[in-house]
């Protein structure tokens, strides 16, 4: 029966699970009926995702497959009589230093009193002149130098029993493995052949696996315009770049590791399987109380991705620069190693350029997929109600052929990371609009400019003004569009009325919920003021709630 050995050379990884694929090879030098054994292989993989195929000079027919699950239980080597002497020994070792560390305790304390009742007597007896300063000095330098003699003696001792008692532990752990060997298991699968002719055979397994996941993940960057780009009485021209980096972060704990494994990533979702979820009829009846059930909520399939390539600049003559002297050699972008995305019906492909090897630790791994250079358009979003703070946003459609899946994303603004956002599901062609955190130097404060209420009642309504102001300021050195957006109350109640009675300037739209919302543009270094008043006309006796 031979038996293959069948290393990992590739992994395809999915939302939920990982496909895995051994390839080994083996010289078959007898014809007739034979079984071909695969060990080793993970408990937790799906037998019935178990397919096998061969290549080579021999001539072979497969004749089916079969699994099996092996128990066994580890046996570690070594002698457990011996490590229960070496751990007496490290016993008897720590109950020695403990015996040597209570001694100098005790001759510590005893240091002590001398230095104690030395202070004492030689203060008397310099008070009666029996005693010089130069014996008291003496003494006290002796008790002195003992105490950090045996301070320091009492370090080393600690050091050794840390390090005495470290040891101990490994030996204790290797007795309690010993005392209870751990049970395991794994997969055994057996391949029965009909080989017609003999010569090399070159075996493929693939077979699929749970505990093993990836997730999109986005680095976004993006520079501010250059200082003394544009006049002050220029038009905003915020029209930048957007990077975005699209990288993966891959986790297994499928009780294997990867190791130098051509690496796929696949959108696919296998465990939705096939078939369209199924309406089941819905019941009406009398109340009682409620039974639990479960219920399973059909989940949207991704977007179809397409393919896609992202060209990289290369310096023309970069292979002339080991001709050149050293003071004329260039300095070159370092490159980014991207994927090959690969469209295949409703799901897409990311085959990384490199071997990669992922523990079965359990842990993130990072990796690039590729990358694209969006055009944007910047603009600032102010609350002043809220925070006195201009949030920069971009505003861009995905040009690219690739759909960007949800995920979260780390903001970088002129090389500094300013904060975390989350990217939705985008397809070609859609719109996408991002926030990259505030910029301290476009400010914005909202202040309540005036408050009146009239003497005279109308009737038996009463009146209310109210009138604020909001400042703006842009420190930067090129214009900005800013949009700005408050309130005003909103009625619940048919005696309440509110109107907007003034606002400089006019607001760019103003909605039935009362939200104002003004697009300007700031130039350059400078400041700007909007104010709006509105007013409330209520019952005289009524208490209103929900004002300012």
């Amino acid at each position: 029966m031979p038996e293959l050995s069948a290393p990992i050379v590739a992994v395809t990884v999915y939302t939920d699970r990982a496909q895995i694929t051994r390839r080994g090879q083996l010289e078959l030098t007898e014809t007739g009926a034979q079984d071909l054994t695969v060990g080793g292989l993970p408990a937790n993989l799906l037998t019935d995702s178990l397919r096998v195929s061969g290549v080579g000079t021999a001539q072979v027919l497969i004749l089916g497959m079969d699994s099996k699950t092996l128990y066994f239980t580890d046996s570690p080597g070594g002698d457990l009589n011996a490590l229960q002497q070496q751990l007496l020994q490290f016993d008897d070792h720590i109950a020695a230093v403990k015996g040597q560390a209570g001694t100098l305790t005790q001759r510590l304390t005893m240091l002590q009193k001398m230095a104690e009742e030395a202070a004492s007597r030689y203060v008397r007896a310099l008070a009666t002149g029996k005693a010089s300063i130069e014996q008291a000095q003496a003494l006290l330098d002796f008790i002195s130098a003992q105490t950090q003699a045996a301070k320091d003696e009492q370090t080393k001792l600690d050091l050794q029993l840390r390090e005495v008692g470290r040891l101990r532990e490994v030996v204790q752990a290797q007795i309690n493995q010993r005392q209870h060997p751990r049970s395991r298991q794994n997969t055994l699968v057996t391949v029965p052949l009909e080989v017609g002719k003999v010569g090399d055979l070159t075996v493929e397994l693939t077979y699929v696996v749970l505990g093993a996941s990836w997730q999109p993940l986005y680095d976004l960057r993006i520079a501010s315009p250059q200082q003394g780009s544009a006049p002050a009485n220029a038009q905003p021209q915020l029209d930048g770049t957007l990077t975005l980096n699209y990288l993966a972060s891959l986790s297994q704990n499928t009780g294997e590791d990867w190791q130098a494994v051509t690496l796929t990533l696949s959108t696919a979702r296998p465990s939705l399987g096939t078939l369209p979820p199924k309406l089941e009829p819905t019941y009406l009846d009398i109340y009682s109380p409620p039974v639990a059930r479960a219920m399973m909520m059909p989940m949207a399939a991704p977007a179809p991705m397409t393919k896609r390539s992202r060209s990289m600049e290369r310096a023309d003559d970069a292979a002339m620069g080991g001709l050149a002297d050293e003071e004329e050699q260039m300095v070159m972008q370092a490159e980014m190693s991207v994927a090959e995305v690969n469209s295949s019906g409703a799901s897409v492909t990311f085959k990384l350029p490199r071997p990669l090897d992922v523990p079965a630790d359990g842990q993130p791994h990072r990796t690039m997929i590729t990358g694209h250079d969006f055009p944007c358009k910047l603009d600032y979003s102010s609350v002043p109600r809220l925070a006195s703070l201009a949030y920069l946003r971009a505003t861009m459609t995905n040009d690219s052929p690739l759909t960007l899946l949800a995920g979260p994303a780390n903001i970088f603004r002129d090389g500094e990371f300013v904060g975390n956002s989350h990217l939705e599901n985008t397809a070609p062609r859609q719109e996408i609009k991002l926030f990259l955190g505030p910029d301290d130097q476009v400010r914005t404060e909202r202040e309540l400019a005036g408050r009146e209420v009239e003497r005279n009642f109308i009737g038996s309504n009463r009146r209310s003004s109210y009138a604020y102001l909001i400042k703006l300021e842009n420190l930067k050195p090129y214009p900005v569009r800013l949009t700005v957006q408050d309130q005003i109350p909103v009625s619940r109640h048919e005696s309440i009325k509110v109107k907007l009675t003034s606002s400089d300037p006019q607001p760019t739209e103003q909605s039935d919920l009362g939200l104002l919302r003004w697009e300007l543009v700031l130039p350059a270094s400078s400041k700007r003021e909007l104010r709006y008043a509105y007013q409330v006309e209520q019952p005289r006796d009524a208490q209103v709630t929900g004002m300012d």
